[in-house]
């Protein structure tokens, strides 16, 4: 018994001075030099990478590899491959940005994609009306250049296709 009263008042010691310890060494860490170097500002360059800036890197990065991948590997005899590359195009033409963020160039290469998108979608479409695939893309080529109409229909032909199409 006398042992276990010594073993944990020997204990309870060694507790008191680590903590003591501890405390000093948080003492001078916060002493003036750790306060002058906190308050210095962040120098901000035109190299500085923020969240927006690495996100939309790595969202080119993306449409790069898949676009080169295509390019190299797609299946070029279904058209509706090439026309989702051009949906791709057309998106990284006009930027991933708010609409007034996008420049006039962003715009028009935008445009162009769609209406070259458009043409093949619909031919794919008026050749495989049955197929859902065709119809599911012209859902985004109509939301980026029609009204909500026109959205209407395509993804009705989509889902006349295939009800439980999930990408429509």
């Amino acid at each position: 018994m006398l042992l276990a009263v010594g073993f944990s008042g020997f204990m309870v010691f060694r507790f008191v001075q680590k903590t003591r310890e501890s405390l000093g060494a948080v003492t001078s860490i916060g002493g003036t030099g750790g306060l002058a170097a906190a308050s210095k500002p962040i120098p901000v360059s035109e190299t500085t990478l923020t969240r927006e800036t690495v996100r939309e890197r790595a969202r080119e990065f993306r449409l790069r590899q898949y676009l080169g991948g295509y390019r190299k590997h797609g299946r070029h005899d279904v058209p509706w491959d090439d026309d989702a590359a051009k949906l791709i195009e057309a998106w990284k033409a006009r930027g991933s940005g708010w609409a007034n963020t996008v420049t006039p160039e962003g715009w028009k290469g935008f445009e162009d994609h769609l209406a070259k998108a458009r043409a093949a979608l619909t031919q794919a479409w008026k050749l495989h009306p049955q197929r859902p695939l065709a119809p599911c893309c012209m859902v985004t080529v109509a939301m980026g250049d029609s009204d909500a109409n026109e959205t209407r229909i395509w993804f009705d032909r989509a889902i006349e296709g295939q009800i439980d199409l999930q990408t429509a």
